[in-house]
């Protein structure tokens, strides 16, 4: 049905934006669609299939695309969400924190606020966590921060004394940790990685040195992503960009 206006929508509708943008207005969310456009929409969440959106929602309301599931960390937030391609997409935070899980509902990355994540499309199945950091020692748990993904990680397996202290790229199987804050994984491969001077590594969350911008426009829905980096969490690939006003 073609509309133009204003009109009803229910649960499970598609709404598919042509030339223009498009609003809708749930209870306590409000999605504006960019041009060519489609949405498929339920009462607490919606599926993005093609396009840009532009939403702000409360904690439990989520924006599921390619495989992801994207909501607000905590209390509420502005999220941007746009497909890059057929096989990527990216992830916005205009305002708030923005949690993003996996296949299994596993977190794998916490976008911060003026920071755009974006992620390949995983393999069918895949559990692979690939992260990049300093391994250390705490309380007799090896950990590794990425900085791309935002998170924490765990870090279990053999040879891991031989890498404490130095940045390296772990790849392994992840699972959830055990206050679903983060992951567990279990180390398959440890390589050397570039320092954190290298412009080819991903951007920390929000950071406003090193790599491109990601260029806020007066509207939101226009912002351009500049792809600055390439790391890999849960399967997918990950990139990063940081803001500028």
């Amino acid at each position: 049905m073609r509309l133009e206006g204003h009109g009803n929508v229910n649960s499970g509708s598609v709404v598919r934006t042509a030339d223009l943008a498009g609003r809708v207005d749930l209870n306590q969310v409000a999605v504006t669609l960019g041009p060519r456009t489609q949405v498929k929409l339920y009462a607490g969440r919606m599926v993005l299939t093609e396009g840009v959106s532009l939403v702000s929602a409360r904690r439990d309301y989520t924006v599921e695309a390619l495989g992801l599931q994207v909501a607000p960390s905590a209390g509420s937030a502005v999220a941007r969400i746009e497909y890059l391609n057929a096989g990527r997409v990216a992830v916005g935070a205009v305002n708030g924190e923005l949690a993003v899980r996996g296949a299994g509902g596993i977190l794998v990355a916490r976008v911060k606020s003026g920071s755009a994540v974006a992620f390949d499309q995983a393999p069918a199945g895949s559990h692979t966590t690939t992260v990049t950091g300093e391994i250390r020692r705490e309380n007799g748990k090896y950990l590794l921060s990425d900085r791309a993904t935002g998170l924490t990680v765990e870090l279990t397996g053999r040879g891991l004394d031989s890498h404490t202290g130095k940045r390296v790229r772990v790849s392994g199987t992840g699972r959830p940790n055990a206050d679903d804050t983060s992951q567990v994984v279990e180390v398959a491969s440890v390589t050397a990685a570039p320092s954190k001077g290298n412009s080819d590594e991903p951007v920390p969350g929000g950071g406003a040195s090193g790599g491109m911008p990601l260029v806020f426009m007066a509207n939101p829905l226009l912002w351009t992503t500049v792809i600055v980096g390439a790391g890999v969490g849960l399967g997918y690939g990950i990139y990063e960009a940081t803001n500028s006003n």
